[in-house]
């Protein structure tokens, strides 16, 4: 199946490996495509590991690997690693295990972060603030009040006795996995579904919370340091109405709004909700200048960005954007502008 091209038996062409499903479709109708699969590309027995049947995907990759229970997906990964470099897992492999020791004392001075003082301690000043107690562990915990409600400190563990009686109760099986029935149901719906059903959950989400799933929550350092200077330059001049409204992630957060017109849901760099003000600081990098960029991943980028840019115009806010070359440039300029921009703004208001 890696060839680029099948030698179909029944019209005895060669057909493009790509096109195969909707030739089968096409000219041989009498045949499913997994029929077709079983009879013509691939004749052996598609059972995982568990002995139970495996789902089949399409006839470039044919069936899935695995029947989707963790313990069938643990032996395969780890069959497949052992092949490759004789050990189970990487946390049996004395290289990988060498060089995690190496790195962790170059950082910080242990090969072990618990053997650390600092971590520690650490760890015990947030366990007594949160529990009350420096030595907490949540696994003995979840055991202790397991056992004094069930009898049973492995009560309902995937796997335990009263997991499996509970199984056989509902579905007449004690190993019943819901897996095949999730994934058969999600294979029925379209691209355009899948979308909508997950837009739908997020809209929901920012209607009773203001912002996105946990991101009131994250510590997400996955963002540029010389667009925080700029902000903090910018917010440090502002007056002290305009501060208080004010929105960034290092001050506060990066503002989430919704752009019902375009039924879209966007975070913006810079905001002050109160003047409909938003400034956007595009990385050379990462939304590509088009003073060094212009492939096809580029274009990409910026039809993005464009779309974005016209839905937050369209929910009000004035869009000002700034490269990330224009800033290092002349930063004191780009300064002035912006601030002049948000006194106009502020006296239109």
């Amino acid at each position: 199946m890696k060839n680029k091209s099948f030698y179909c038996t029944l019209c005895k062409k060669n057909i493009n490996l790509k096109g195969l499903g909707n030739h089968i479709k096409n000219s041989h109708k009498d045949y499913t495509l997994e029929e077709y699969y079983d009879k013509f590309i691939d004749s052996s027995k598609h059972l995982c590991s568990c002995g139970k049947k495996l789902k089949f995907r399409n006839t470039t990759t044919g069936y899935r690997k695995t029947c989707g229970n963790n313990k069938c997906k643990q032996k395969l990964y780890s069959k497949a690693y052992f092949e490759k470099t004789g050990y189970i897992n990487p946390f049996a492999n004395p290289e990988i295990i060498k060089n995690r020791e190496q790195i962790l004392f170059e950082k910080i001075g242990y090969k072990n972060a618990f053997e650390d003082p600092n971590t520690v301690i650490k760890i015990k000043q947030i366990k007594k603030q949160k529990y009350g107690d420096e030595n907490y562990c949540n696994t003995e915990q979840i055991k202790k009040t397991k056992y004094e409600r069930y009898g049973d400190e492995n009560y309902m563990c995937y796997g335990s006795q009263s997991f499996k009686n509970l199984m056989f109760e509902r579905y007449d099986d004690e190993n019943y996995s819901n897996y095949e029935k999730v994934s058969e149901t999600w294979s029925k719906k379209t691209k355009k579904e899948i979308e909508e059903i997950n837009f739908k959950k997020i809209k929901t989400t920012f209607e009773r919370h203001g912002v996105l799933f946990g991101c009131e929550l994250q510590e997400d350092k996955m963002y540029s340091k010389i667009s925080q200077e700029l902000f903090w330059r910018l917010y440090n001049k502002l007056d002290n109405d305009l501060k208080s409204n004010a929105f960034f992630k290092e001050l506060n957060k990066e503002l989430c709004i919704y752009c019902e017109d375009f039924n879209k849901i966007c975070f913006v760099d810079f905001c002050i909700p109160e003047i409909n003000f938003c400034l956007e600081f595009y990385g050379d990098y990462w939304h590509r200048n088009p003073k060094f960029y212009n492939d096809k991943k580029s274009k990409e980028i910026w039809k993005k960005d464009l779309y974005r840019e016209d839905a937050l115009s369209q929910a009000g806010f004035m869009i000002y954007k700034i490269w990330e070359s224009q800033y290092k440039n002349n930063a004191d300029f780009w300064i002035k502008e912006i601030l002049f921009l948000i006194n106009i703004l502020k006296e239109n208001r």
